[in-house]
């Protein structure tokens, strides 16, 4: 790995570097690591719980995104669409999961599912069109799911 810093940057790596008895490389090397080692231990406990990504429910895509910057935008699709879409890219026993969810009740409990769940595509979406977002995702499951080769298929 090469690294292009300042000399000022640089002279301050070395001088620290000597002061702790190493070498730069193996300096740099550890605070690296030690740094690495923070922001993993941040960032796991949220992904494998699953309170920031649910079994069967992946990150915010780039298409969900711009879907939603779309919606934000004034784009004639909406937030219904960007909920729809959030249903085709869940597993097929999360879409089970919320069809039950579904069939308790209606925006509020695809809204509490979601805020468990997937709480990362609702923090994309505004508050007040969180309506309209549960909305999209209830009809993705009552209506079926579009299918990579234009079949819908319904669970």
């Amino acid at each position: 790995m090469m690294l292009r810093i300042c000399r000022e940057d640089k002279r301050r790596i070395v001088d620290a570097a000597n002061a702790s008895g190493k070498s730069v490389t193996d300096f740099v090397i550890g605070a690296a690591m030690k740094l690495a080692s923070t922001v993993e231990s941040k960032d796991v406990g949220k992904k494998r719980s699953g309170l920031t990504y649910g079994p069967g429910v992946p990150r915010p895509d780039r298409a969900f995104r711009v879907s939603c910057e779309t919606a934000r935008n004034g784009g004639s699709k909406g937030y219904m669409f960007a909920g729809y879409q959030v249903v085709g890219r869940c597993s097929w026993g999360t879409i089970r999961e919320l069809r039950k969810v579904c069939q308790k009740g209606r925006e509020p409990a695809i809204l509490q599912w979601l805020s468990v769940h997937a709480p990362t595509y609702l923090a994309v979406v505004p508050k007040r069109r969180h309506n309209r977002f549960a909305a999209g995702v209830l009809v993705g499951v009552e209506l079926g799911l579009p299918m990579k080769n234009g079949v819908t298929v319904t669970v």
